[in-house]
C-alpha cells in the first residue's frame, strides 16, 4: 500500500507548536486531529489553493454530521492558527478563514451544588463499599483526591500529573505545571491537606504491616534525604514507601521509621507589633 505524501507545511506548524510555542501534548493532539479530520473531508486542492468556500462547505458538513458546537469551533481554532502561521512564515498572502463566521455557542445556565450536595460528595469514598483486593488506603485516596480538587480549582489534567512531592503542607501549597508547561503555586486549603495527611498515614501503616525483616520492597524508597538521628547522629537507614515525601525520624539502629508528623498548625498573623 502506497504511504500518503508528508505534509512539509503541517509538520512545520506541529514542530513550531511543539518547539516554540511550547502547547500541551493535548493541544498538540488536538490540532493534529482537526487538521486531519479537514484532510479528510477536503482532500484537494493544496493548502495555499483553499478559498472560503472550501472551509464554508467543510463547516456546513461538520453541521450536518450534527457535531456539537464546541467541537467545531476547536477544528476551526486549529485551522485559524495553522493558516496564520502560514501568512507569517511561508508567505501565504490571503488568509481564507477571516471570511468564515462560525456558530456562536450555546448560553447555558451553570448547574451547581448546594453545601450539603458537596459535604456528601466529599465523602463519598468513604462511604463506599471497598473491593476485597484494594487497598485499605484506597478510600483515604480518593477522598483526598477530591478534597484537593474542590480546594484548590485546578485542572483535571494538573490534577492526575500531581506527585506527592508537589504538596506542601507547610506552606499550604501545591506546584503545578500547567498549560504551557508553565508552573505556578496554588494555595490549599486545611480541609484538604488534612485530607493528604491522612492518607499518607493510611498508606504509610498499611506497607508498614507488610515489610519484610530485610526491609521494604526493591524500589521502595523515600524521596527526600533521611534526617539524622538525634541519638546517634547517623542518616537513617531504613528506606520508605513511595507515597512519602517527609524526612524519617529514626536511625538505622531502629527497627522502623517513625509515623508521619501530626498536621500543623495554621500560622497566627499577629495582631499587635512588638514594642520596641
Amino acid at each position: 500500500m502506497k504511504r500518503p505524501p508528508r505534509d512539509r507545511h503541517a509538520d512545520a506548524f506541529f514542530q513550531f507548536l511543539e518547539v516554540e510555542r511550547n502547547v500541551s501534548p493535548r493541544t498538540l493532539v488536538n490540532y493534529r486531529h482537526a487538521l486531519a479530520e479537514f484532510r479528510k473531508a477536503v482532500p484537494e486542492p493544496a493548502w495555499r489553493e483553499l478559498t472560503a468556500d472550501h472551509f464554508r462547505r467543510y463547516l456546513f458538513a461538520c453541521s450536518k454530521r450534527e457535531m456539537a458546537r464546541p467541537t467545531i469551533r476547536l477544528h476551526f481554532a486549529a485551522l485559524r492558527t495553522f493558516y496564520k502561521f502560514l501568512t507569517q512564515r511561508h508567505g501565504l498572502r490571503d488568509n481564507p478563514l477571516k471570511e468564515v463566521q462560525l456558530p456562536k455557542l450555546e448560553k447555558k445556565l451553570p448547574v451547581f451544588l448546594n453545601a450539603q450536595q458537596i459535604e456528601e460528595l466529599l465523602s463519598a469514598p468513604l462511604r463506599v463499599e471497598r473491593q476485597s483486593r484494594a487497598p485499605r488506603w484506597m478510600p483515604a485516596r480518593d477522598a483526598a483526591i477530591l478534597e484537593l480538587f474542590y480546594s484548590s480549582g485546578l485542572r483535571l489534567a494538573e490534577l492526575v500529573a500531581l506527585d506527592v512531592k508537589d504538596v506542601d503542607i507547610f506552606s499550604e501549597s501545591v506546584r503545578v505545571l500547567g498549560k504551557g508547561r508553565k508552573e505556578r503555586i496554588v494555595p490549599v486549603g486545611a480541609p484538604a491537606l488534612e485530607a493528604i495527611q491522612r492518607y499518607r498515614q493510611a498508606a504509610r501503616v498499611e506497607t508498614a504491616s507488610r515489610r519484610p525483616m530485610s526491609g521494604w520492597p526493591s524500589g521502595a524508597t523515600c524521596r527526600t534525604p533521611a534526617s539524622p538521628c538525634a541519638s546517634a547522629r547517623t542518616s537513617c537507614g531504613t528506606a520508605l514507601p513511595p507515597i512519602c515525601s517527609m524526612p524519617a525520624r529514626t536511625c538505622a539502629a531502629c527497627s522502623r521509621c517513625s509515623a508521619m508528623p501530626a498536621f500543623p498548625p495554621r500560622r497566627s498573623i499577629p495582631t499587635s507589633l512588638p514594642s520596641v
